[in-house]
């Protein structure tokens, strides 16, 4: 298995920065409950509230 790793820098108009960070909250179970899965965090600046940062972490096949 390999240990993936995914990082998205997402800007967002900072008047609806903390309405994307509820719903990332409030987001379904099922998404932890995918084959692979490990982590998935949104990280928001606490300077520039409008940059969020998404770490995605999951396992995958290597090919054999």
């Amino acid at each position: 298995m390999l240990h993936v790793y995914r990082l998205f820098n997402f800007p967002v108009p900072v008047k609806i920065a903390d309405e994307v960070m509820e719903i990332y909250k409030k987001r379904s179970p099922l998404v932890a409950k995918n084959q692979g899965f490990i982590r998935f965090l949104l990280l928001q600046n606490e300077i520039n509230k409008g940059e969020l940062l998404f770490i995605w972490n999951g396992k995958q096949n290597s090919a054999t």
